[in-house]
């Protein structure tokens, strides 16, 4: 899975310990990748439509959807949740804040930036008396960062100093193909997926594509420690403050990994993508 923001990840987390049984945890035990989980998740979903914990699985085969890429599926089952959910002062606001989450992901990704402003404002509205607002208000508007974060034709500024005090400018990358990769080598799903960005970088770095890291650790030497241990010759932009991490902020970047490739025009061709869909697309671009 993506590593969340603190406040996130603790606000989706309460909420599946509260819904939860045991029997949907121990079904998604020792799955690693969105894409393993989902088959699980969707398995589970249809074999048990009366089970205690049926709202959180299918809140999260909705998020599962929206991670592999399958958006429109993502949309309707997350409304649908969201739906049938409890609202106002005694409502289940845990789950709806997982279940909007989930919507603002995907419908940012499908292009529909308004219907996702729509559904944050939905679930403010609904949840404004709930007792746990206040405590969800700073999570909820980090929810609305992410119509920051840049789709498909959008034009990323991205200009820095790396790690070693070379200048990066993504405006002076045109006419090359530009992976920009927010990660830290505390994220799991992150190490995970590095080797397919190094077999790519090496693969194609030759043909014009580039990589620009964008690092939310914390320890400065445990990254360059990192970056020399597994041969990452792409620049680093590194400034200590973890999730306040300054470029991260600016793009609306709540959960981790989070890539955005840039196309030879300058503007982002694609995001999120992992293993083959990134060998596919630079496939694509770099005829």
């Amino acid at each position: 899975m993506k590593f969340l923001r603190p406040l996130l990840a603790l606000v989706l987390l309460a909420g599946t310990a509260v819904h939860a049984a045991d029997d949907f945890k121990t079904a998604l035990q020792g799955v690693k990748t969105p894409a393993e989980a989902l088959p699980v998740a969707e398995k589970y979903v249809k074999e048990h439509p009366e089970a205690a914990d049926i709202g959180m699985a299918e809140i999260m085969l909705g998020r599962l959807y929206g991670m592999n890429g399958q958006n429109d599926k993502a949309v309707t089952l997350l409304e649908k949740r969201y739906a049938a959910l409890e609202k106002g002062a005694k409502g289940d606001l845990r789950s709806a804040v997982g279940a909007t989450s989930g919507l603002v992901t995907s419908l940012i990704a499908a292009g529909d930036k308004k219907g996702a402003g729509a559904a944050i404002d939905r679930l403010n509205s609904d949840f404004k008396d709930h007792a746990e607002m206040t405590q969800a208000a700073s999570t909820i508007e980090g929810l609305r960062g992410e119509l920051n974060k840049p789709n498909k034709g959008d034009t990323m500024a991205v200009s820095f100093n790396d790690i070693d005090g070379h200048k990066v400018d993504l405006a002076e990358m045109k006419g090359k193909v530009v992976l920009v990769d927010f990660w830290a080598t505390w994220c799991g799903p992150c190490v995970h997926e590095l080797p397919n960005v190094i077999k790519a970088y090496a693969a194609n770095h030759d043909k014009g594509f580039e990589v620009i890291g964008i690092s939310l650790d914390q320890d400065e030497k445990k990254l360059r420690d990192f970056v020399k241990e597994k041969a990452m010759a792409w620049p680093q932009y590194f400034d200590g403050k973890g999730w306040d991490n300054s470029m991260a902020g600016k793009f609306g970047i709540h959960s981790i990994p989070a890539t955005f490739l840039i196309g030879k025009d300058g503007k982002v061709t694609a995001t999120d993508l992992r293993g083959d869909a990134l060998e596919k697309k630079l496939d694509e671009l770099l005829k």
